[in-house]
């Protein structure tokens, strides 16, 4: 039976290919947000998922849940089935004194077209509107090219590339050079649950597989709050610090590039791979130094057979050579994502950037370890 408090807003994401289609969608959703104190509504859920008649998306339950301070209320309520449940075990939550009073703090955002509520913030909040951005991040836009960007009811990701900065991994047999262009990932929300953040996105030309790259250091954000004059001085902050881990990201290529595709090798390491259309063995999550010389013999022949598997036509062109790189192994998985959803793909990109930083990280300890011995 499909579990009533999944039953919210879907809220999908799409995927628009010009600046001018993003403008045009954020100016019309904008005209439809409003903000509504929470103090005017009625807190109380009607058939598990409408609060006066307003739907609310998932992530919105999650926070009205997360108000309760009952900890872990969203997962145990997420997993009732029997109609009504859910939503009268919430309510009875929700009639606490102290939920009360703090939600009578708080504001319900709202898209007036379809009567969702996409969030709840609170009196400090600093709402930055997509438009807003897209007007602050214009002169960086004159300087890049748009290459895409997902959407939905209250987040937003673009992502542009440079038009200067890139890497030549090799040439092709055609002669022409296999690249990769460097730009960023820009993502902002205005319902209270995403902050604006900066990635290093890397885009490979000759499969369009793109991967947000897993810098350094943590993935620059900015939380929407304090004064306005204040936090767009830390997004520009934010943007030049994103851009100044180019060389790092440049230096990650290069080591994953150099490195041989090595089944072995992956055999003795700790990974966390990305989601993909095909079980990981369970000797995998045994610890790399108890695996038993016979659980590695058969993981290095899963690693081996992987690329035949989930890999398309650019990663089985690549394994089909003797120059496979750990590279084209990451990139695999980029171009596996793409036998996905826009937002299931996004994730996949960032595992992607997770599990080539974690063999930049592997492969630095092996040499580190072999200048020791020696």
């Amino acid at each position: 039976m499909e579990n009533d408090m999944l039953n919210v807003h879907p809220n999908p994401t799409r995927c628009l290919k010009s600046l001018e289609e993003l403008e045009a969608c954020v100016q019309e959703d904008e005209r439809k947000l409003q903000l509504i104190p929470l103090a005017s509504l009625e807190l109380k859920l009607r058939d598990d998922t409408t609060l006066s008649g307003l739907t609310l998306t998932r992530r919105a339950m999650r926070q009205l849940c997360s108000r309760t301070q009952a900890r872990g209320a969203f997962n145990v309520l997420d997993r009732l089935s029997e109609r009504g449940l859910a939503g009268a075990a919430l309510n009875n939550l929700l009639a606490s004194e102290d939920a009360r009073c703090d939600l009578q703090r708080r504001v319900a955002v709202v898209n007036s077209e379809h009567s969702v509520i996409t969030g709840f913030v609170g009196g400090g909040y600093q709402l930055y509107p997509h438009s807003r951005m897209l007007k602050d991040f214009s002169g960086l836009l004159d300087q890049v090219d748009f290459h895409e960007s997902f959407w939905n009811l209250d987040t937003l990701h673009v992502r542009v590339l440079e038009r200067q900065k890139g890497v030549t991994l090799r040439h092709l047999p055609n002669g022409e050079p296999d690249h990769i262009r460097l730009g960023l990932d820009l993502g902002n929300g205005v319902s209270g649950g995403r902050a604006l953040k900066s990635s290093v996105f890397t885009l490979r030309l000759i499969c369009t597989n793109g991967m947000v790259a897993t810098q350094t250091l943590s993935r620059r954000k900015v939380a929407h709050r304090g004064c306005s004059e204040r936090f767009l001085k830390r997004v520009e902050d934010v943007i030049e610090l994103s851009r100044d881990e180019y060389e790092v990201i440049e230096r990650q290529v290069d080591a994953l590039v150099a490195r041989p595709f090595d089944p072995d090798w992956l055999s003795r390491q700790e990974l966390e791979l990305p989601p993909m259309k095909m079980p990981v063995p369970s000797m995998a999550g045994t610890p790399a130094g108890k695996r038993s010389s016979v659980q590695l013999e058969r993981l290095s022949e899963w690693y081996c057979e992987l690329p035949q598997h989930i890999g398309g036509p650019v990663t089985r062109n690549r394994f089909s050579q003797p120059d496979a790189s750990l590279f084209d192994f990451v990139e695999m998985f980029t171009e596996h994502a793409h036998l996905y959803n826009n937002e299931d793909r996004q994730r996949i990109e960032h595992e992607a950037g997770r599990l080539s930083k974690g063999l930049v990280s592997a492969i630095a300890s092996e040499h580190g370890n072999h200048r020791k011995q020696i």
